[in-house]
């Protein structure tokens, strides 16, 4: 009956009054009890206003069946596939829609609606992986944030490849406890290569001098942040660039020279499939004949082993030596002696190690010069401390005026004038009392004072 007087109603209804009546329609079908003659006017009439040219009458539906999972399938998938004023409110909670249809609309639908659906309560590994993949970056910041996606290593891979340059989208991955190495190494290289200066007009040597230090920024990120993490995480790195093809010899070698032994070791422990603990005792002894069998085994470059075994020769000789200088130092002393070890003692050549020497050319230029900056920085420290400290003792002496000098002056010159007077007085005093003692020494008899003095 209820539903008869509401098809009659419409037609004539304003807008207004038809989006609310049209809600409380779609909530009465969902919670009143209803016969099923009743329940099937009630889907025919909400079916009819699927049409309805009112957007209003529409997002009424889409209100009313947003939660439930008992709203007409047809509708739902109707509304959902309307403008995204509607779509959203059902696509954000609605039960009824599968999973499947979710990744269509990821795929095929608007930005706001995928950000609905990166909103859900729960999303799907699929749905995250085609969100990963398609989806802007609040969309996919909006699944980062959201603690009912379930996200796989490989769609966090995604993210960090699409979306990495972007500040909130790097904090909120590097934040997370289940994003894999292999996105956290290409984070922290996308960091890297936002901070260098960028041209917008180059030639073809400053395009392929911008690339190298692109490259060797990466490098030098990954590893100073391998440098930070425990031995599990260690582990993690190493197998995450092997699996990217990233461990080159050019990057062990600046490993070495960066200090960071344990990440060469993991790598050649890795890569000669031989324990850690044997290649950490092998590299602290210095035997060169079994790191040159356990070199061997690794694939690396067989004419590049002499370059690493005097790099790792030099650090432990610079350790010993110098144990208390700051990295930039240690990784300067150790590139220059591993240099000049390297040509004087071997003879050998080729493009491998022509690259590897140039390369320890480049990270000792840049180590000297860090160096140097280091200590002229501490330097001026130590000029600004002993100016700090002479102006505070500045700052204790008594600043007197030109008037205070004056009356200084003058009361110095009085009391001083005062003194000497009274010095005078008193040596006239002392003349007055010896003078009758003189007198007395006088007339006595030279011959007797004598002879008191010999007595």
């Amino acid at each position: 009956m209820f539903v008869e007087r509401f098809i009659g109603w419409i037609d004539t209804a304003g807008d207004k009054e038809k989006a609310a009546a049209t809600n409380a329609l779609g909530r009465a079908f969902l919670i009143s009890p209803m016969s099923e003659d009743e329940r099937d006017a009630a889907e025919a009439a909400m079916t009819v206003l699927l049409d309805d040219p009112d957007v209003n009458i529409r997002l009424a539906l889409a209100d009313a069946f947003g939660h439930s999972d008992q709203a007409p399938r047809h509708i739902v998938l109707a509304l959902a596939d309307d403008v995204p004023s509607v779509s959203v409110p059902l696509l954000g909670k609605s039960p009824v829609l599968l999973e499947c249809e979710l990744n269509n609309f990821i795929k095929k639908g608007y930005a706001e609606q995928q950000f609905a659906i990166a909103c859900r309560d729960y999303i799907a590994h699929s749905t995250c992986t085609l969100i990963a993949k398609h989806g802007p970056q609040d969309v996919c910041l909006a699944m980062l944030l959201n603690i009912g996606a379930h996200i796989s290593g490989d769609a966090f891979n995604q993210i960090a490849e699409r979306h990495g340059d972007n500040n909130d989208v790097r904090s909120c991955l590097l934040a997370r406890e289940d994003v894999p190495m292999t996105a956290r190494i290409m984070l922290i290289e996308k960091y890297a290569l936002s901070i260098l200066p960028k041209a917008k007009e180059e030639t073809e040597h400053e395009t392929n001098k911008r690339l190298t230090e692109m490259q060797e920024a990466c490098d030098k990120a990954t590893i100073t942040f391998a440098a930070q993490v425990n031995e599990q995480e260690l582990c993690e790195i190493v197998d995450a660039l092997i699996a990217t093809a990233r461990l080159n010899t050019g990057f062990l070698l600046r490993a070495i020279c960066m200090g960071n032994i344990a990440l060469f070791a993991n790598a050649l422990s890795a890569l000669a499939n031989v324990p850690l603990d044997r290649v950490e005792r092998v590299l602290a002894d210095d035997r060169r004949k079994t790191f040159a069998a356990i070199y061997q085994r690794s694939d690396l470059p067989a004419a590049a082993f002499s370059v690493f075994h005097f790099a790792i020769c030099s650090w432990r000789t610079v350790l010993l030596k110098k144990s208390n200088t700051d990295s930039a130092s240690l990784c300067y002393f150790v590139t220059r002696d591993t240099l000049a070890n390297y040509q004087a003692t071997e003879n050998e050549s080729g493009p491998i190690v022509d690259q590897l020497l140039l390369l320890l050319r480049r990270i000792c230029t840049h180590a000297a010069r860090e160096s140097a900056r280091n200590k002229v920085e501490l330097i001026n420290k130590s000029i600004a401390q002993k100016a700090l400290v002479l102006e505070a003792e500045k700052e204790k002496a008594p600043v007197l005026t030109d008037v205070e000098l004056a009356d200084f002056a003058v009361n110095l010159a009085e009391e001083l004038a005062e003194q000497l007077l009274e010095q005078d007085l008193e040596l006239a005093q002392t003349e007055d009392s010896l003078e009758p003692s003189n007198n007395n020494i006088k007339e006595e008899d030279p011959t007797e004072i004598l002879a008191v003095v010999a007595a």
